[in-house]
C-alpha cells in the first residue's frame, strides 16, 4: 500500500468514526523551514476536519502543528516547559478542546523505561522528556493509541530509530510497537501524500 493510500483509508476510517479521530504531529527541534510550513498546513486541515492533535510543546516541529488548533491535547515533561523566549506562538489557554497536561504519569515513565535502549544512563530531565512521549502516543491514559504519527526526523525514521533519529525516536518506538501509522515528512513520498491531500 502506498502512503497515499494508507493516509486516505485512515482518514476514511476516522469520517466512518472506525477510529478515534486523534493524531501525534511530532518532530527534531530542527525541522526545515519547508516541512514547518507544511506541519502548519497540515495541522489546520486536520483541526477543520474535526481531530485532536497530540503534541509535546518543544520548539520547531511541535510548535508548527500546536500554534494554530483548537483542539489539542499537550504533554509537557514539566510545568511552564513551553514557557520559553524562543517559542514564537504561546500555547491557547481556557480551552476545554485545548488541554496542557503538565507533567508525565507514573504509568508513562514504566512505559518509558521499556522502550528506551539505555534509560538507566539518561539523567531525570531526559526521563521526564521520554515519557513526556509515552502520552503523545497512548494519551493521557497511556492506553488509547493515536490514529497516526506525522514527524519528521533527520533519518526518515518509521519506527526504527538510529541515533539521527534524535528525542523524537522514543515516541516512533512506542507507536511502531503500538501499530500505529506513521508518516515521516523527511520521506518524499510521505510528503506527497499529504501534499495531494491537503490541497
Amino acid at each position: 500500500m502506498t502512503p497515499h493510500q494508507q493516509l486516505t483509508n485512515i482518514l476514511v476510517e476516522s469520517d466512518c468514526h472506525i477510529i478515534q479521530s486523534v493524531y501525534t504531529g511530532i518532530g527534531s527541534r530542527k525541522t526545515p523551514d519547508d516541512i514547518l510550513d507544511l506541519m502548519t498546513r497540515i495541522a489546520v486541515a486536520m483541526d477543520a476536519w474535526g481531530w485532536t492533535l497530540r503534541s509535546g510543546a518543544a520548539d520547531g516541529a511541535d510548535e508548527a502543528f500546536d500554534h494554530c488548533v483548537g483542539r489539542a491535547e499537550i504533554y509537557l515533561p514539566w510545568p511552564h516547559f513551553e514557557q520559553n523566549e524562543r517559542r514564537r506562538h504561546p500555547l491557547p489557554v481556557d480551552s476545554p478542546e485545548f488541554i496542557v497536561r503538565p507533567r508525565p504519569t507514573p504509568m508513562a515513565e514504566d512505559i518509558a523505561a521499556r522502550f528506551h535502549p539505555m534509560w538507566h544512563k539518561v539523567k531525570r530531565g531526559g526521563q521526564k522528556l521520554h515519557a513526556r512521549n509515552v502520552h503523545q502516543i497512548l494519551g493521557m491514559d497511556c492506553k488509547s493509541p493515536s490514529a497516526m504519527v506525522v514527524c519528521w526526523t533527520p533519518d526518515g525514521s518509521t519506527g526504527i530509530t538510529t541515533p539521527e533519529t534524535g528525542g523524537t525516536g522514543q515516541a516512533l518506538r512506542i507507536a511502531l510497537h503500538h501499530g500505529v501509522p506513521i508518516f515521516n515528512l523527511q520521506r518524499k513520498d510521505h510528503r506527497e501524500a499529504w501534499e495531494e491531500v491537503i490541497w
